[in-house]
């Protein structure tokens, strides 16, 4: 019984532990939110006459829009 109670109390301090860790790593990065970021390099390969993507007005979206209005 008393190996039994080791163990677990073993078990719930590596835990606390860990968490204990965990929250400074968390905190750590909340402070210096520039040292975590990645650098980028810009894409020489990319097409500069390719169309970007994301959102872009169209005219079925334009169209759309004006039956909205009524």
């Amino acid at each position: 019984m008393t190996e039994q109670r080791d163990r677990r109390g073993k078990n719930r301090r590596e835990f606390l532990k860990d968490m204990t860790l965990a929250g400074g790593g968390l905190a750590a990065s909340a402070v210096l939110p520039g040292a975590a970021m990645a650098a980028v390099e810009p894409d020489e390969t990319k097409n500069e006459e390719a169309p970007e993507e994301g959102y872009r007005l169209t005219e079925h979206v334009a169209r759309y829009y004006q039956s909205l209005k009524g």
